[in-house]
């Protein structure tokens, strides 16, 4: 505004008055000039203050369109979600075949509400039986398949789709088909970027890659991806699967690097939701105790176990948790010189695992047992221990790495010059060979 006081003020002037913009000195003569007689300005300044109002009115107008609009649209939206979890109810309980069936048959089974229903039993429960897994991820993908974006906005649309491809892509690498594992996986992660940018469904698809990188071997890749997970959790508000995802890290090199195991497994265990997930509360203090035992802190191994005695005994139906327990009581036992102690323990888990047919179990456990027997002195028996599961080994059509670390450990027993740590390096070895089983959890 002109330094006189009697010029008028321009539209500047008025925005500046309103915006509260103006210094001392011109406040004081813009309202000056306001309080005299100059019609002209004062209205000018009141119909600056009525179209503002309107323009509050209609901003505000919008904001209740839009309101009402995702009222509708969640509406919508939710009752997709009960119709669809009501359908997969009718659909869960068929055979696989029947099931795949309906559903290329009848257009009511391709919504997004059955594939999230579908998806949250995945999660849930049906991942720890391999071939249901796959069957369900089939499934989904066909569902997946049938989807178009007139019941759920498009970027929805893309996390489900993505998220299917991600338990197809897990699903085949359980089935051993790795390359179409990788090429499922890189597909789901495409369709991420176009999706809603959901933290859940990054997480669960670098938990996914992280898996496949341990199946093909690469450990270091895969505790690097099993941590991105974790961060990803982390900024999704889950601390437990953050926790889940500390847990795999350590499995993917806790064996080789037991510090580092033991680290992690102790990060992790304050965030374990045990009512959310027993079975990984149990996996993470038993990997524990593991841990502690290979890195040489035997005692508080000990104690760990004692410590976790309440959660075994939840699974006191589990042969597999309590064999696991057994084999390693003995490990520890053998740790601290307790022969006969680790014997006993040994043979009880070696008993239960061959009635179970656990090829990898018994492999891992007969290289532990050969160790026993050594520190006893009964090389002949270690020795023919480790032909005898060479035998079975070669019958189960095992690959030739581990045929070979058993063939070099016997022969070190053979040739009486073997270490302790030899036995500890074939372990490592034979373990890495066979990652995908995850032979040290109780579960």
């Amino acid at each position: 505004m002109p330094d006189q006081d009697d010029r008028h003020l321009d539209a500047n002037d008025v925005e500046d008055l309103l915006a509260r913009r103006l210094s001392h000195d011109r406040r004081r003569r813009v309202v000056g000039h306001l309080v005299g007689d100059c019609e002209p300005c004062r209205a000018r300044v009141r119909s600056r203050l009525v179209q503002a109002r309107e323009e509050v009115s209609a901003y505000q107008a919008a904001i209740d369109a839009a309101l009402a609009k995702s009222a509708v649209h969640i509406r919508r939206e939710l009752a997709d979600l009960a119709a669809g979890a009501q359908l997969w109810a009718g659909l869960r309980d068929q055979p696989p075949g029947r099931r795949m069936l309906m559903v290329r048959n009848a257009r009511r089974y391709g919504t997004a509400g059955v594939l999230a229903a579908l998806l949250r039993d995945y999660h849930e429960a049906l991942w720890r039986d391999p071939r249901e897994g796959l069957e369900i991820a089939e499934l989904g993908l066909a569902i997946a398949e049938r989807l178009d974006d007139g019941s759920r906005h498009g970027a929805r649309l893309a996390d489900l789709q993505s998220e299917a491809l991600g338990i197809a892509a897990n699903a085949m690498r359980l089935a051993s088909c790795h390359g179409d594992a990788a090429e499922l996986l890189l597909a789901a992660e495409q369709l991420r970027w176009a999706g809603s940018g959901d933290l859940l469904l990054e997480g669960r698809l670098l938990t996914y890659q992280g898996s496949l990188w341990q199946t093909l071997r690469h450990f270091d890749e895969a505790a690097q991806v099993f941590g991105q997970a974790e961060q990803a959790y982390r900024k999704a508000g889950e601390p437990h699967l953050a926790a889940r995802s500390l847990v795999a890290r350590a499995e993917a090199i806790g064996y080789l690097h037991p510090v580092q195991g033991v680290r992690l497994i102790r990060r992790a265990i304050p965030d374990i939701d045990g009512a959310r997930d027993p079975h990984l509360e149990l996996a993470a203090h038993h990997s524990l105790a593991w841990y502690l035992n290979d890195a040489g802190w035997v005692w508080e191994a000990r104690e760990e176990v004692g410590r976790s005695a309440v959660l075994y005994q939840r699974f006191s139906g589990d042969a597999v948790a309590s064999l696991s327990r057994a084999w390693l009581q003995g490990r520890i036992d053998r740790s601290l010189h307790e022969l006969d102690q680790a014997r006993r323990s040994y043979e009880r888990a070696w008993a239960g695992f061959e009635e179970l047919g656990m090829e990898i179990h018994l492999t891992m456990l007969a290289i532990d047992r050969a160790e026993l027997q050594v520190a006893a002195g009964e090389l002949a028996s270690a020795a023919a221990l480790l032909a005898r599961i060479m035998m079975l080994v070669e019958s189960w059509g095992v690959g030739r790495e581990t045929l070979a670390a058993l063939r070099l450990l016997r022969e070190a027993v053979l040739s009486r010059q073997c270490e302790r740590a030899a036995f500890r390096r074939a372990s490592v070895a034979v373990r890495r060979c066979w990652a995908k089983v995850g032979a040290g959890g109780p579960a």
